[in-house]
């Protein structure tokens, strides 16, 4: 439904005004009238799509995306219709922000695109994996099954990014403090000492120079270190945001210990339920690149179109 300001005159003849929802503005001032209201100016309110056209896109929960699956895929199974099912979804769905995801998927579905057209005007909210699995889905007859397995992959996924946040939190924190406490000593603790081995005039060793040198550099460049630190990670993110220094970043995570071999392991594991999900259709069509985007490390780019090529050419899968 579409949302419309409208201003026009009760029954009193005093001046109201409000918004409405309705399918149209005939309906609209249909509405109004049976309130007893005369409509006398009514128009549309444009939202930009969530997730593609506005930068500040209502909030989606991982949570919400996991519940909007497992209902749609329990009404499509019990037969009812996909635009009939969004329509309750989106009436019922207690977060505002993916209501109005919700209105305008239900709006593109009415208009004659695809469920998976629809998704793909908000990248924002549903990604690009969940988008093909979806559209393999719609292909094959059973959408009600791949939403399915798409809630419970994703259920698996946020309990092991959980797990992985738990675990990361002490060291994170750890480190956060001893950076803090470092910054205080060199700012405030090691010119105390300074001046007091100043006042001794002792020969100081090199290594209690460097650190007094250390300290005197912070303490009259700190908001340059600040300022610095700040553009280096503003530098990082919009390079990770491009194809080259995405594959050169995710080759140096998969470098360091312990992070590199977490990090393969979670990408074989989606990988893995990924394709499980799609093997009742001929092996191609589960290894086809762009139906596999879900190893965010680089070397999806490589293994698993050299794997696809493979397959295409009738070689056994389990090949190096």
């Amino acid at each position: 439904m579409k949302e419309y300001a409208w201003t026009g005159k009760n029954a009193d003849e005093k001046k109201v005004k409000g918004r409405i929802k309705a399918q149209g503005p005939g309906y609209a001032r249909i509405a109004l009238q049976q309130k007893g209201i005369f409509v006398v100016k009514i128009r549309e309110i444009s939202h930009p799509a969530p997730g593609k056209f506005s930068w500040f896109h209502p909030h989606v929960s991982e949570k919400d995306l996991i519940l909007f699956s497992r209902q749609l895929s329990t009404m499509l199974n019990a037969g009812l219709p996909l635009l009939q099912s969004l329509e309750f979804l989106e009436s019922r769905h207690g977060s505002p922000g993916f209501q109005r995801v919700l209105e305008f998927v239900k709006t593109s579905v009415e208009s004659g695109e695809s469920f998976t057209s629809a998704l793909k005007n908000h990248p924002g909210i549903f990604n690009e994996l969940y988008i093909r699995m979806v559209a393999a889905g719609e292909r094959a007859g059973i959408l009600d099954v791949i939403l399915g397995r798409l809630a419970v992959q994703m259920e698996k996924m946020a309990g092991l990014k959980k797990k992985i946040k738990s675990a990361m939190l002490y060291p994170v924190f750890t480190l956060m403090v001893a950076g803090g406490v470092l910054a205080l000593m060199l700012i405030f603790v090691i010119p105390v000492f300074e001046q007091m081995f100043g006042d001794m005039g002792a020969n100081l060793p090199a290594s209690t120079l460097l650190v007094l040198a250390m300290s005197d550099f912070t303490a009259a460049h700190i908001w340059h270190i600040m300022a610095g630190i700040a553009l280096m990670v503003i530098l990082v993110k919009w390079t990770y945001g491009i194809k080259f220094g995405k594959r050169t970043g995710d080759r140096i995570l998969l470098k360091i210990p312990l992070v590199g071999s977490l990090i393969t392991k979670t990408a074989v594991a989606r990988f893995t339920r990924t394709a499980s999900s799609l093997l009742e259709y001929p092996a191609i069509q589960s290894l086809n690149k762009p139906s596999l985007p879900c190893i965010q490390v680089c070397p999806r780019d490589d293994t698993w179109l050299n794997s696809w090529k493979k397959v295409q050419y009738s070689l056994p899968w389990s090949l190096p």
